[in-house]
This record gives structure tokens, C-alpha cells and sequence, in this order.
């Protein structure tokens, strides 16, 4: 199935780009307001899995907010709380939990990313944030009182009985209590398309031809765009599908060892309807069912390294 005539894409993708604007706005601003006067500080780690999914907003805040659905790792969030000097977790839980994890720190209610550690160390240190590393556990000095969020991402879960995100304390204080890692907290996305609306689309449709087009338009504004939250410390290739195209990937060796790549395709409504992980040097994914994008994550494994424009993905019948 072809798309349409550009003469019809753009104005499309401009009135999706304005309508993406206003609901964007809207939402961000409730869930300000919500966060602020509403609710309370919840000193515990929310997943993202069907207990959340269920709730009527997830889906509305995070198409706003986040949405390029991360099918591959389990993603955990937690409530703002201050750091008036430092912060503790223990890095040695996150490694016995996942192979690959990352916890990004974010000011708030900014969400501006702040600093980040990783299982292949920390980085983003600077004078206000310093990151330092001892028997296990991770310590970050801040250099003034700073109100903060924590977004955690876990990639290749461990099969053991000591999975769990750890006890965060802050200034002393527990700000987060420690809790279990379940394998199948991504279970939901088995069902996901389901809860697809044509609103969606509305929302959405103008990431694909800014996608279509995108060698034509400023980098950075097409990054800013279709990865609003991406990880500092993943590397990411994307573009836009027509129906029946597939991926080949050509990826060299030493990436393939020292790094987990993943895809995933995505509707013009943003819901990731394909997705899977990249395991040879050479290969090829299955066909696209729509129309949409498509978007690949290379996460490191280690401080190695890399020439990531080696990686070659070329879309075909």
C-alpha cells in the first residue's frame, strides 16, 4: 500500500505536528499540576507493565510524553524527591538483576537530563553532579538542593532470585524501598495493539513523513522530535517504512559482541507493532504490516570503543 501524494503528507504532517503541540501541552501541564498539589511523594519504583498500562491515563500521558514504546527492556520510574547534598543506591542489586541496566537522573519538574549511571559505569559528572563508587554502592554528590526523578531501563534480565531494583536514599533518608524484578513485567505488549485509537494517529502521523523526509530537514530537529527522552547512553537509527519493507542490518563484529541491538517498528500512531533483537552480523527482519517508522536502539555493554556509523540499515521490498 503507497502513501500519499506529498502534496496531501505535508499539510497532514503539519496539522498531526500542531495537534501533537497542543495535546502534548495539555497533558505535560496536568501532570504537572497532578504532580505538584495532587499527589503524593511515593517512596516506591512504578513499573510500566498491565497494572499501569491499565490505568486510563498511562497510555494518553506516555503518547505525549514518551512515545517510543521500549519493548525490550523493563522500564521503572519513580515519583520527584529532593537531594539536598547526595544520593545512594546500590549498583551491586542493579548488576545482579540485569546484564545491561541504566538509571538516568532527571531535574524536576524540567525532566532535563542531569546525569546518568550505567553497568558500564557513570557519566554526565560535572562539578554539580559527581558520581563516586565503593563496595557496591553508587553515591551521587550534588552541589545544590536539587528535586529529581530516577528512570531505570534493564535489558537481559538475570534468572535468579536476587532480581530487584534497590533501596535509594537521599541525604539519609529512604526515598525508595527496594522491590522485586519480575520477567514478565513486558507481558502487556503481547496484547498492546489492542488499545490503539485513530486519535493516535491524528497525534502521530507527522513522525512518519518527518521521517520520509528527513535528510531534508535540520538533524537535530528531527532527533529533538522522534526522540524527545532517548537514552544518553544509547545510539539509535530511524526512519520511516511503507508496508512490506523490511530491515537488513549489517553490523560489524566487534559491535555485535560489545553491544545489544534491538528494533522495533512502529504505527503512525506511534504503537510498536513489530519489534525484536538483532543476534547476527547479517540479518534480516520480517516485513512491516503499515506503514509507520522504524527505530533501532544499539545499547553498550561496556566503556569500549565504538564507530557506531559502521552499522549499516537499509530498507527494502
Amino acid at each position: 500500500m503507497k502513501g500519499l501524494s506529498p502534496l496531501w503528507e505535508i499539510p497532514l504532517a503539519l496539522l498531526s505536528f500542531a495537534s501533537f503541540k497542543v495535546y502534548k501541552f495539555t497533558i505535560y501541564y496536568l501532570w504537572l499540576f497532578f504532580t505538584k498539589y495532587i499527589s503524593r511523594e511515593r517512596n516506591e519504583w512504578q513499573f510500566l507493565d498491565q497494572k499501569q498500562i491499565d490505568k486510563k491515563l498511562t497510555i494518553p500521558a506516555l503518547l505525549a510524553m514518551a512515545p517510543r514504546w521500549n519493548t525490550n527492556c523493563i522500564a521503572s520510574k519513580s515519583g520527584n524527591f529532593l537531594v539536598e547534598k547526595e544520593l545512594t543506591l546500590s549498583i551491586e542489586q542493579l548488576n545482579d538483576t540485569a546484564e545491561i541496566w541504566t538509571l538516568v537522573v532527571y531535574g524536576f519538574p524540567s525532566a532535563k537530563t542531569l546525569t546518568q549511571l550505567s553497568s558500564k559505569g557513570p557519566s554526565g559528572a560535572s562539578s554539580e553532579f559527581n558520581w563516586s563508587i565503593a563496595d557496591g554502592v553508587a553515591t551521587l554528590k550534588v552541589a545544590q538542593p536539587q528535586h529529581v526523578t530516577l528512570s531505570a531501563r534493564l535489558y537481559k534480565i538475570k534468572n535468579n532470585s536476587k532480581t530487584q531494583l534497590p533501596q535509594v536514599t537521599a541525604d539519609g533518608r529512604e526515598v525508595l524501598k527496594p522491590i522485586p524484578v519480575s520477567r514478565d513485567t513486558n507481558r502487556f505488549f503481547e496484547t498492546f495493539m489492542e488499545r490503539e485509537k485513530p486519535i493516535y494517529t491524528v497525534f502521530h502521523y507527522y513522525t512518519y513523513v518527518l521521517l520520509k523526509f528527513k535528510d531534508m530537514l535540520p538533524q537535530n530537529f528531527v532527533r529533538w522530535e522522534y526522540l524527545p527522552v532517548g537514552n544518553p547512553d544509547t545510539y539509535f537509527i530511524y526512519g520511516s517504512m511503507e508496508q512490506s519493507q523490511r530491515l537488513t542490518f549489517n553490523i560489524p563484529e566487534l559491535i555485535k559482541e560489545k553491544c545489544a541491538i534491538y528494533y522495533n517498528y512502529y504505527t503512525l500512531s506511534s504503537f510498536p507493532i513489530t519489534y525484536g533483537e538483532i543476534t547476527h552480523t547479517t540479518q534480516i527482519t520480517e516485513s512491516a504490516q503499515r506503514r509507520g517508522t522504524y527505530l533501532v536502539r544499539v545499547v553498550p555493554k561496556e566503556n569500549t570503543p565504538l564507530n557506531y556509523s559502521d552499522i549499516t540499515v537499509t530498507v527494502s521490498q
